[in-house]
């Protein structure tokens, strides 16, 4: 399926009418534009799901059991509290979307768990750091590559433990192998035709699985690690939580690895274009690299205990340019057809949309829409790190001026990066966590040059990096070109801000 395509003939169907109907073999399908028509559509109801499209996924993503489909399919309750219309009888233990939905909500987005694997995280992005850079060398990265292997190995660590990537030596590019395919399961002709991607599929799954053996064989559920908020077995308190739904719950192997390894998958896939994106505008402007690196700075803490340097992660997320600088890149590059199905007949701008009517918006409409993200001197379609920054009078450190505030530049509806209502990505409070660390980790503790631009297999390329459109409609969108930089290391980031944070020696400050 040509997404590119679709969506150039999408946007241009869109300029006469906010409501677009087509069909896809027996299916009503609206396209939707305009804030209000996205409010409805990603609003708090049972009217209008998404859990249509997710049997689809468990099916082929996931690779449930027709046994374990079932039970998803045959609940009509919904991912809400309070249960959907005439399923107020279903039992707890069979309300299969609520549960999961729970799960997610109160271990993924939570400060207490996000923030402890976001310190995770920097714990083992910082080693890898290390291990491939020498203090006051310089050293060529490609950096999408590096990104795409370090930053990947250090969220999975932070995620589901360690261990899973002891047990399987090659699981980062066995993961990449799965997203290059993705598409192709989804949306390709079926398996008889090429059976290589569902190969794929279940080597990915398999080695998950392997995870999955070693955590429940070796963690002792009455020890006191039982509730802790991350252990070296399962990781994360999620992942400990969701494995043992799974199991309490009766799902196979084959579908519980499934589930456990679309955490990895959705996670990464966002995560990682993202930071490459940011950082690719950050060297592209050593200004605005010196600004963030200043800012960032300021969320660097001593700790009492251990006379340890480290970033205050929930400092991080509230330091204006930091944030505008990650809204922007989100704004551009993340590209999601978001689609539900009607539930109950509902009525969008005079049209009747039918139960089984499929409902569609774009975002790339709405975070590409210039009378919304256009400044003068700043065209929506173009990276801005001061889109989402406001100017009040005060007083900055050492004289007078003016202090940045972050504000959100759109409105309401406008900015729907990761969807909208019960099935808003729950992982969103941990991806934004990573991707600000990584900014912050690499600027304040690297010098950093452009040298050229490359292309994925590292020859020479004579243009700058472009959306890649295999993956226009799908997810953040990763470059279709690497950067070529160099590299020297501070070791210590208190070193860069001297004498501030206690640096013992200045010889490189």
């Amino acid at each position: 399926m040509n997404l590119e395509a679709f969506l150039a003939r999408a946007v241009k169907a869109l300029d006469h009418s906010n409501v677009v109907q087509f069909r896809l073999g027996p299916r009503r399908v609206y396209l939707l534009k305009g804030l209000q028509n996205i409010q409805l559509m990603l609003g708090q109801s049972n009217d209008i799901v998404s859990e249509p499209f997710m049997i689809m996924i468990f099916q082929n993503m996931w690779n449930f059991t027709p046994e374990d489909l079932a039970k998803f399919a045959g609940d009509k309750s919904g991912r809400l509290q309070q249960p959907a219309a005439g399923s107020e009888a279903v039992p707890d233990h069979q309300r299969y979307w609520h549960s999961m939905h729970h799960i997610y909500s109160e271990y993924m987005t939570k400060a207490r768990y996000s923030s402890r694997m976001a310190d995770k995280y920097a714990e083992f992005f910082s080693t890898q750091l290390t291990a491939h850079s020498t203090v006051d060398e310089w050293t060529s990265v490609s950096l999408f590559g590096f990104i795409k292997q370090n930053m990947a190995y250090s969220a999975v660590a932070a995620l589901l433990g360690p261990h899973i990537l002891e047990l399987n030596p090659g699981y980062v590019d066995k993961s990449w192998a799965f997203d290059d395919i993705v598409m192709y399961i989804l949306y390709g002709p079926p398996k008889w035709m090429n059976r290589r991607p569902w190969a794929v599929r279940d080597e990915f799954h398999a080695a998950t699985g392997r995870y999955l053996e070693a955590a429940w064989a070796n963690f002792d559920w009455d020890g006191p690690e039982a509730a802790s908020d991350w252990e070296e077995h399962f990781g994360s308190r999620f992942a400990r939580e969701l494995a043992r739904w799974v199991r309490d719950d009766g799902f196979s192997k084959q579908s519980a690895q499934g589930i456990m390894s679309l955490i990895v998958f959705a996670l990464n896939a966002n995560t990682i274009p993202i930071t490459t994106w940011a950082l690719y505008e950050l060297i592209k402007d050593p200004a605005l690299f010196q600004e963030v690196k200043t800012e960032v700075l300021q969320a660097y803490t001593v700790d009492a205990a251990t006379g340890e340097r480290r970033i205050d992660v929930q400092k991080l997320g509230t330091l204006p340019l930091l944030q505008s600088v990650y809204t922007e890149t989100l704004r551009i590059h993340m590209s999601l057809n978001l689609t539900r199905e009607v539930n109950n007949p509902v009525v969008v701008e005079g049209y009747k949309l039918r139960k089984g009517a499929v409902m569609q918006a774009i975002t790339q409409l709405a975070h590409l829409d210039e009378a919304t993200w256009g400044r003068e001197g700043h065209p929506a379609s173009e990276f801005w790190a001061g889109r989402h920054l406001k100017y009040a009078p005060g007083l900055e450190k050492g004289g007078g001026g003016v202090v940045p505030e972050f504000f959100m530049a759109g409105k309401a509806g406008s900015f729907v990066p990761f969807g909208g209502g019960p099935s808003i990505c729950p992982g969103r409070v941990f991806a934004r966590q990573e991707i600000l660390l990584t900014l912050a980790m690499i600027v304040t503790r690297f010098d950093v040059e452009f040298v050229a631009w490359t292309k994925l297999d590292g020859s020479p390329s004579d243009r700058p990096a472009h959306d890649d459109p295999k993956y226009i409609g799908s997810a953040a969108v990763p470059p279709d070109r690497d950067m070529k930089v160099r590299w020297k290391d501070f070791g210590d980031p208190g070193c860069v801000a001297g004498s501030e944070l206690g640096c013992e020696s200045r010889l490189r400050c």
